[in-house]
């Protein structure tokens, strides 16, 4: 079966495996166990998801406690027990309104700190950030 983020790398492939994302996602995440969102910009290369897949192996959140979104996608209602709201890049007002009440995290996109080894720093603090806000 695939995992949320096999689906959304195959989605930006031009892949569209036969699996309902939405069927999958209700099956597989409850929407009281997200804690975390990931917004991506649209436009991520390779080496910007490996590095998306060692931030999140530093963060050591399990897989069903996070969700990956593009910029342009809408997430559903708000859950319950969502936590943060980090954001890879631009993000839309319509995603900063529906959230408003969530901490939100803005970080640099993946592409400019592989570019800029100095925005590294700024996604470290962010990574440590996100981590204290998960654990409480």
């Amino acid at each position: 079966m695939y995992n949320n983020l096999t689906l959304y790398y195959l989605e930006q492939l031009g892949i569209r495996p036969w699996v309902n994302k939405e069927n999958y996602l209700a099956t597989t995440k409850s929407e009281s166990t997200i804690k975390l969102i990931i917004v991506l910009a649209k436009k991520t290369n390779e080496k910007a998801r490996y590095l998306l897949d060692k931030m999140l192996a530093y963060l050591n959140v399990p897989e069903h406690q996070f969700l990956i979104i593009n910029e342009e996608d809408k997430p559903g209602q708000a859950c319950s027990n969502l936590v943060a709201l980090w954001s890879l890049g631009p993000i839309s007002n319509e995603i900063i309104n529906q959230f408003s009440t969530k901490k939100i995290i803005a970080s640099s996109h993946l592409n400019e700190v592989i570019n800029h080894p100095a925005l590294k720093k700024k996604i470290l603090i962010d990574l440590a950030d996100i981590q204290n806000i998960l654990q409480r």
